[in-house]
This record gives structure tokens, sequence and C-alpha cells, in this order.
């Protein structure tokens, strides 16, 4: 805390609070950046002449940051306005091909070109979980085909193997685009639990009498 008294140079706003390493016995100060996604740190060893130097942390915050924060952090009057200012500007107006410069010393250059339709699907299921395979649409299609006929295979012998009553109800609707469709569910008790299950819906040229309802669920 003594000597942080002395730091009052503005590139120190880049920086993390300084930790104590021991290297060899030698005792130093390791300022890690504060930039986003940067690994970098700045160590200094306390029994040195130039303990005080701020020379690797400017080299830094320029390959880092850019000569424009640096020359915006020296122009003000404190760490805290590098802080709180500077560096909160800098990581809103930056732009992509700025961050690349720093990085290297050619001129940095890109291309806008749209994601295709696979290309969003899968970036899109696999955010997060990079690792992760999406399956074709073809292998999902027959998996859930399958799953399908395992389903209904397992409540038909639900149905036939139950002891005791079965209720069955319809229900007509016309969606938006004028189509008509039928369902119907069964409904039954099983250990104390109420159970229902549809069986199928399907779709019809009209609903127009009672008669054509009945007739529906006698094909069912």
């Amino acid at each position: 805390e003594r000597m942080m008294k002395d730091w009052s140079s503005p590139v120190y706003g880049f920086f993390e609070e300084p930790t104590v390493d021991r290297v060899d016995g030698r005792r130093a100060h390791v300022f890690k950046c504060s930039g986003h996604g940067c690994k970098a740190s700045i160590r200094r060893f306390i029994d040195m002449k130039d303990a005080g130097s701020t020379g690797n942390m400017h080299k830094h915050v320029r390959a880092c940051w850019g000569a424009d924060a640096l020359h915006a952090a020296n122009s003000a009057k404190d760490i805290d306005e590098v802080h709180n200012k500077i560096m909160r500007s800098f990581h809103r107006n930056g732009k992509i091909t700025t961050v690349f410069e720093h990085k290297t010393n050619r001129k940095a250059t890109y291309a806008n070109i749209l994601h295709t339709r696979s290309e969003i699907r899968c970036s899109l299921m696999k955010t997060g979980r990079p690792t992760y395979y999406i399956p074709s649409a073809m292998t999902v299609l027959r998996d859930v085909k399958v799953m399908f006929a395992q389903t209904r295979q397992r409540i038909a012998k639900m149905l036939m193997d139950h002891d005791g009553r079965l209720s069955f109800t319809t229900d007509a609707w016309t969606s938006p685009n004028h189509h008509v469709f039928v369902a119907f569910v069964v409904h039954f008790v099983q250990e104390g639990m109420l159970m229902s299950f549809p069986l199928d819906m399907v779709k019809v040229p009209k609903v127009s009498s009672p008669e054509l309802i009945q007739y529906i669920v006698y094909l069912m």
C-alpha cells in the first residue's frame, strides 16, 4: 500500500489491482490487464532499481488497447478517469478491425458474408456446446417415426391390458386456413392417477352433422 501511493501514472488504470508473487525467493508485483479476453500480466520485481517503471505497461496498452487509448489515458487527470471513462468508451465504441490491428502489424481485412441455412441451424443449436453432433433432417425424421411406432404399440398394449373403464372424448375445430380436424383422446384411471392419451387427429372435408362425427368415431 505504501508503494501504491506513488503509482500516479494513468496507465495503471488499464490494469487490475496488483498481486504479490514470489519467483526464486524474490517478490514481484503482478499487474493483470483489464482488457476483455486478455490474459497478459506485467511483472515488476520489487528489489530492482526500476521497480516503479511503467515502460512495459505502456507497451502492452499500446498493443492491447491501441495507440488512441494510450494517448487518451496520458491526457487524463488521474487513474479513475482512465478506468471509468476512457476504458468504457473504447469498450463501447471499438471496432472489430481495430482489435485485429492491435494484434498484428498488418491491415485487418474481413468479408461480410451471410450464413447459409445449415450454418444458422448449427450455430443456434450448438451455442455453448461446440462439440455436440447435429444429426441430419433425415436422421431426425427416421428417429421420430421409430419413436412414434414404439409409443403407439406401448399405448395399445396398455389399453388392452387395462382392467377398467375407458372413456373417449372427441373434439372438432377449424384451423385459421379453413381446414377441419377431429381429435380423439382416451381417458382412464391407473393406480389412482388419471391418464389421458391423444389417439389420433383426422383431417375431414367438413363437419356438418353429428352423424358424420359418429361415423368417424366408428372408423376409429
